[in-house]
């Protein structure tokens, strides 16, 4: 698809007054270059781009050397105690500034150790955290920290729930298609761009908070509009408390 594009995009005129990009820290260079060369000699071009939030290790900065460059680090959608755990644990370049007039609540956490506590025991426990602070099953959703082909979650039940899933399939209209259930279960990076009141982040297992686990916990964080519970290994635990010694 991305082949098919950039041919085609190759042989258009320069037929665009405006273009504005969003998401640029998610694109490779030559698709930008591909949208760029649509624009009009007197063309404005407009680029939104969030390095702290790339996750894809194949993306390379893109210098623009003539743009007028515009920082903010203002966050109005997370309650003020997420951005506050963001800033506590570093996982931005800058710190993030805090604008949401809602205060909201320290993050729930959960842990789990294979023998000890299993994985499911503590993500039940952490929805049902969830529901005693008010929150219906429609508004929480269980994101995972692995993908779905080899996440433990994304099957049909978690205890007495059955559970909503994308089945990997899509329709017609290239629309994906997910199963009926009570409590929906997604992954981190499928859920990018979209939010939720009450998010579950869940299987969050690492010995290190590299860089790449940085941008991922950060994304996962910022999808909450009201709470998060995390359920995270008893290693992960340990690699988070190092990172606020």
């Amino acid at each position: 698809m991305t082949s098919s594009y950039l041919a085609y995009a190759s042989q258009q005129p320069a037929d665009l007054d405006l273009l504005i990009i969003d998401e640029m820290q998610d694109m490779q260079a030559g698709w930008v270059d591909a949208l760029v060369k649509r624009l009009k000699d007197a063309g404005q071009l407009y680029i939104l781009d969030d390095p702290d939030q790339c996750l894809y290790p194949d993306r390379d900065a893109i210098e623009l050397p003539d743009a007028v460059i515009v920082n903010s680090q203002e966050n109005f959608r997370s309650p003020r105690r997420i951005v506050e755990l963001i800033n506590l644990l570093r996982l931005t370049n800058q710190p993030v500034v805090p604008c949401s007039p809602y205060q909201g609540e320290d993050p729930g956490i959960q842990t789990y150790q294979p023998g000890i506590r299993s994985l499911k025991t503590a993500t039940l426990a952490a929805v049902e955290n969830c529901q005693r602070k008010g929150f219906a099953l429609t508004d929480i959703v269980i994101l995972t920290w692995r993908g779905r082909e080899r996440s433990e979650l994304h099957g049909d039940m978690l205890g007495s729930w059955v559970l909503r899933r994308f089945n990997g399939a899509y329709d017609d209209a290239g629309r994906p298609v997910w199963t009926n259930g009570d409590l929906t279960v997604e992954t981190i990076r499928r859920f990018k761009g979209q939010a939720s009141p009450a998010l579950v982040i869940t299987e969050v297992d690492f010995d290190e908070l590299s860089p790449d686990k940085r941008a991922l916990l950060f994304v996962a964080l910022t999808r909450a509009q009201l709470h998060v519970e995390l359920v995270i290994s008893q290693r992960a635990e340990q690699a988070l408390a190092r990172q606020v010694a």
